[in-house]
């Protein structure tokens, strides 16, 4: 800048001269050397001298130029300042980074207190705990100990603790097996034992060791002979077995006959007689069955207590107590109100018995209506006022006024 000035001729050699004062004033201390070679002028300097003077600044200017290529490589000021400006952003960023970081350092450190603090406070419940279950513990060993009289170390508890659940109920299945077992060998050898009792209290025999041999010896001879008579039998059923195959359809036909005739055996161990009497028997058996079917619908209207009954084998008549557990009781252990009602189902059976083959329209009754009792004659004027109401005439003998 300074050549282009002194070239141009635009300003006065004095006023050139006192700018490069002021520049090589604004110099470093390691220009200090050349401050010597700067003369100002003059009014009254000659042309010679400020030629000089020139040469000097020029030689000055070269210097600076040579000197200031040495700083920064010779680069602009402003590549400079952006670079310096960038660092300068460059080392911002980093200083927040690094504030940001020790913050959060920071905040570790302490939320690290606070989980020391709080592990310190767990670690001293979990001691008291520690220090309470291994109390417990004592105390179960010791009880353990006293109960099953086996002393179990806590080596030996760490090492049953050790298996599975499923192994621990195999186990107990198994355990539970071998008590059922137990108790049932127990069990039946106490039934043994009491049986051997009994037998020794008994006394089956009182003979001597020498009695018992000779029976012995007297039972295996039975025996043997036993068996060459069983020999024998079979031999003699071998040589009937052959004499059927010889016979042939003989005796088929007899043994068809045979069956034929074992049928009419039969029959007549039944029915047959000379005078007809078993037939007869049969068939009232089965009309009095008949009739009692009637009777015990009828009954069950009078009163459901009784239901009647024959005797097997005969003809005679039992009724059973339904109030009493279906016990059997005889006719002849009945009140004479329970004998009253019977004899009603029984006369109204027959007539539904008798209508099967004929109309009876009219029923006359003659019975001790005296004797009974107001219950019992009201279900008997039930009974017959209902059979008037289904079309039939029923005529009572009696001299009740109330009837």
């Amino acid at each position: 800048m300074i050549l282009n000035l002194l070239s141009g001729n635009l300003f006065s050699k004095s006023f050139i001269v006192s700018i490069a004062s002021g520049m090589v004033k604004s110099l470093p201390s390691s220009f200090e050397y050349q401050k010597a070679y700067l003369i100002f002028p003059t009014p009254s300097d000659t042309n010679s001298t400020s030629e000089e003077k020139l040469l000097k600044l020029q030689d000055l200017h070269k210097a600076l130029l040579d000197q200031r290529k040495t700083l920064f490589n010779g680069d602009p000021v402003t590549a400079v300042e952006t670079r310096l400006r960038a660092s300068v952003h460059a080392a911002k960023q980093a200083l927040e980074e690094e504030r940001k970081t020790a913050e959060k350092i920071q905040s570790d450190i302490t939320r690290g207190q606070a989980q020391q603090e709080q592990l310190g406070k767990d670690i001293s419940a979990l001691s008291q705990q520690e220090s309470a279950l291994k109390e417990q513990l004592s105390a179960w060993l010791t009880g353990h100990h006293q109960q099953h009289g086996a002393a179990l170390t806590q080596e030996e508890l760490l090492s049953l603790l050790a298996f599975t659940q499923d192994w621990i109920e195999k186990e107990r299945a198994a355990l539970r097996a071998i008590d059922d077992a137990v108790m049932q060998a127990t069990s039946i050898w106490e039934e043994r034992t009491k049986a051997l009792a009994a037998h020794d209290g008994q006394r089956p025999s009182e003979s001597t060791p020498e009695a018992l041999n000779a029976l012995r010896t007297e039972t295996q001879e039975l025996f043997r002979q036993h068996t060459q008579e069983a020999h024998e039998i079979d031999f003699k059923l071998r040589e009937d077995t052959l004499n059927k195959q010889r016979i042939g359809t003989l005796l088929q036909d007899i043994e068809k006959q045979t069956a034929v005739f074992e049928n009419w055996a039969k029959l007549n161990e039944l029915i047959g007689s000379a005078d007809g009497k078993k037939f007869r028997q049969i068939a009232q058996e089965y009309t009095l069955d008949v009739l009692l079917g009637y009777a015990n619908i009828h009954l069950e209207v009078l009163s459901k207590r009784y239901v009647l009954q024959r005797i097997p084998g005969s003809l005679g008549l039992q009724v059973i107590d339904q109030d009493m557990g279906d016990e059997v009781r005889t006719v002849y252990s009945l009140s004479g109100d329970e004998s009253f009602l019977v004899s009603q189902a029984l006369a109204l059976g027959l007539a539904s018995l008798s209508s099967s083959r004929m109309k009876v329209e009219s029923l006359f009754i003659d019975e001790g209506f005296g004797s009974l009792d107001p219950a019992t004659l009201n279900i008997a004027m039930d009974a017959m006022e209902r059979l008037h109401n289904q079309g039939r005439k029923v005529g009572v003998i009696s001299h009740e006024m109330v009837i």
